[in-house]
């Protein structure tokens, strides 16, 4: 495997933008940093096995964004503004990260991650693999996506009472394949990946001089289908009985 990999990267650090007396209010000010650059990929050998260890794509690419943006004014209605951005662009791991805050009045927190996983241990072709005999290697195999979402929102009601709502939701998707033992057979079945879950969360707390109260209430909901199927026929590990499966389909939510 060989690769190659170009990288430009800029830091931006601009004071306020615009002449300020000593009478006047705060301009506004930014900074900002931004990494960018592109990959290409030649791949010489097991293509499973690159994505099993490396698992990067060639093409354009972030590395690294980030902004810091105060508005200025005394009747503004946020006071600072955050984006952060994380290896954007062909790679197994990704980040993005959004934050707004007024001082004294709310704080709101969104956040991204997202991730890749494969494996697939083949060590000679499926058609000449026997399960019995170990010579194929792992006939489990993987690939799919996760992606987690969630944001957060503080508002301060009073100076000593905060209102607290959260969201967070959770996605698994991709294909799979497992061994499913039927009539003392085991058979190769395609077993997509479909799980999904979300949490929503809502709070208040107050505080006196010795004493917090916080009451919070929590909702939540899981979902994972568990569909099972053949995609065209199976041998089975079984030699002696020459067994085959044509048709098998199981779904259950």
């Amino acid at each position: 495997m060989s690769a190659w990999q170009c990288r430009l990267s800029i830091a931006l650090l601009i004071g306020p933008l615009g002449a300020a007396s000593a009478q006047q209010a705060p301009e506004a000010e930014f900074s900002g940093r931004f990494s960018l650059g592109a990959r290409g990929i030649d791949i010489r050998g097991s293509q499973a096995k690159y994505r099993e260890d490396i698992n990067l794509d060639d093409g354009p690419r972030i590395f690294d964004f980030g902004l810091t943006f105060a508005p200025a004014g005394d009747e503004r209605a946020v006071d600072r503004i955050d984006l952060d951005i994380t290896s954007l662009g062909g790679e197994p791991y990704e980040s993005m990260h959004f934050g707004a805050r007024k001082y004294g009045a709310y704080e709101l927190v969104v956040d991204r991650r997202r991730s890749e996983y494969f494996y697939e241990d083949i060590i000679v072709p499926i058609d000449l693999a026997s399960i019995t005999g170990s010579t194929g290697g792992d006939f489990h195999h993987f690939d799919f996506e996760r992606v987690t979402d969630t944001a957060k929102l503080d508002l301060t009601l009073a100076p000593a009472t905060r209102l607290n709502v959260g969201l967070e939701r959770f996605t698994k998707q991709g294909m799979s394949v497992t061994t499913l033992d039927i009539q003392r057979d085991e058979f190769e079945i395609e077993r997509p990946i479909d799980e999904s879950s979300g949490t929503f969360t809502v709070g208040i707390e107050h505080e006196w001089d010795k004493l917090t109260l916080i009451a919070e209430q929590r909702i939540g909901d899981y979902e994972n289908v568990s569909d099972l199927f053949l995609p065209g026929f199976s041998p089975g590990a079984n030699d002696t009985d020459l067994a085959e499966l044509e048709v098998f389909n199981a779904t259950q939510p």
